[in-house]
């Protein structure tokens, strides 16, 4: 159609592959031959699994766009794969230093709780558990603590609302603690969740 439709080919060496004609005429070819793999979802998917990582969206769109997936914990999130070649994983196996210091701070009220429990919330849209980070079973309340950069986008918003009316449902009493509210005040945080507790 024109020199930026797509002409399909197989190479020299049998891989099949496309080119528009601009590209074809600086020089490019193959790139399975020149050793640079064509990001495809079979490619992600592959990649993926080598880290014990299940992938669960079946479109590629492009490296800045992200992909669902279930890592080897069990934890559904998402990434580009701009970020995953930059070596960032699952946000949720990589707990935060803040998280810590507030499970922390939680065990030493000698409260027995369940660090990211996934046995009680049922999300009935994926048929899968979603994760309470704290869980005081014996209390029934938990607390979230939540990123505000891993909690900005639409999706994990909707995986939130979801994961409230859940508690609410269950008759579990829900605190969410932010990052940004723990950092900038440690103590307020730890007499909000002393007084969650306590009442």
């Amino acid at each position: 159609v024109n020199n930026y439709s797509q002409l399909f080919y197989i190479c020299s060496n049998g891989h099949k592959h496309s080119i528009n004609w601009n590209n074809w005429k600086t020089g490019r070819r193959c790139p399975y031959c020149m050793g640079r793999p064509i990001i495809t979802i079979d490619f992600i998917c592959d990649e993926l699994n080598k880290e014990r990582y299940k992938l669960l969206t079946n479109k590629y769109v492009n490296s800045h766009t992200k992909f669902d997936y279930i890592c080897n914990n069990e934890h559904t999130n998402s990434i580009s794969w701009t970020h995953w070649q930059q070596g960032v994983r699952c946000s949720k196996c990589g707990i935060s230093g803040w998280e810590k210091e507030v499970k922390a701070f939680v065990k030493s009220l000698n409260l027995f709780y369940i660090p990211n429990d996934r046995s009680v919330l049922l999300n009935l849209n994926t048929n899968r558990y979603l994760e309470l980070d704290i869980f005081l079973f014996q209390l029934d309340k938990a607390i979230e603590c939540n990123g505000i950069y891993w909690h900005k986008d639409e999706k994990t918003q909707k995986l939130d609302a979801i994961k409230r009316q859940l508690c609410k449902d269950k008759n579990i009493s829900l605190l969410v603690i932010t990052d940004r509210e723990w950092n900038k005040n440690i103590e307020r945080c730890k007499s909000k969740i002393v007084s969650f507790i306590m009442n």
